[in-house]
């Protein structure tokens, strides 16, 4: 995939009232490689058990293998949160441990859209 390295990428999530944003740099080879590594670490046995194997959009599916590999590419990637506050006050990149506070089921949601844009790109890549 040919992306600038200083792009961004921006996943927003509506919350009712509140819009929130994870804004992410573009994820390099090796941690695309990291996080398909984690992402089907548990392929082989998922397999023997004839069960399928995908990276699920709900949430609540996520298996362990694919809620570590989201989470450390989350971790990997992300450089700023706008949209939270913690205490009235807002929460940034600029708040010591600001990425503890961010709740982990808006960073599943960040990482799927992330993960859908980018392997929706390399699909369009591929075909022509």
């Amino acid at each position: 995939m040919a992306f600038e390295v200083n792009q961004k990428f921006i996943a927003q999530l509506e919350t009712g009232e509140d819009t929130l944003k994870h804004i992410f740099k573009v994820p390099n080879s090796l941690e695309w490689q990291r996080f398909n590594s984690l992402r089907w670490s548990g392929a082989e046995k998922t397999m023997k058990t004839g069960e399928e194997i995908q990276f699920t959009v709900d949430v609540g599916n996520f298996s362990k293998m694919e809620m570590e590999a989201a989470s450390a590419l989350w971790d990997a990637c992300i450089e700023n949160v706008e949209g939270y506050t913690i205490d009235g006050q807002p929460l940034t990149c600029e708040t010591k441990g600001w990425r503890e506070k961010v709740w982990f089921p808006h960073k599943m949601a960040a990482i799927i859209q992330l993960v859908k844009f980018f392997e929706g790109k390399k699909e369009n890549l591929e075909k022509n």
